[in-house]
This record gives C-alpha cells, structure tokens and sequence, in this order.
C-alpha cells in the first residue's frame, strides 16, 4: 500500500513556492474579496524594514500575518 502512495506522489508535478502562493492568493480574493478578521493579536514585532508581524489568533485558530510599513506607520494604536 506504501509503495502505491510514493508512486502517486512521484506523479505530482511540482510547483514553485511563488507558484504555489499566487495560486492560493488568487483562490483567496476570487473566494472571499475583501474580508475584516477579528482575533486577538499576539508576538507584535516590527521589523528594521517598518513592517509588523504578527500571529492573529482566536480560540480555534491561528494566523501568521504582515502589516507592511506603510499601512503600520498609518496604525492609531500600536500592538
């Protein structure tokens, strides 16, 4: 049963990671658009290049996430 598993897998035509993130960009807009989450921010840290990183995390789950520098300088409350 293995050896049937590897052969699938040997089958699967790779992708590259810019690839692979355009693709789940592009499914995510088409699915959803714009959308506003809400969750608890957690492990702030602003980076030398002025972008913010952060873990948005609810009871269930959690969500890596970046604000870019210029939408970071334009926050009224800093995290």
């Amino acid at each position: 049963m293995e050896d049937k598993l590897n052969q699938l897998n040997d089958n699967l035509p790779e992708i590259s990671v810019s690839d692979l993130s355009n693709q789940v960009k592009f499914t995510m807009e088409t699915a959803f658009g714009r959308v506003r989450v809400r969750g608890e921010i957690s492990r702030p840290m602003k980076a030398a290049s002025g972008h913010l990183y952060l873990t948005l995390k609810d009871e269930k789950s959690v969500l890596d996430g970046v604000c870019w520098k210029g939408n970071a300088q334009r926050l009224t409350i800093q995290p």
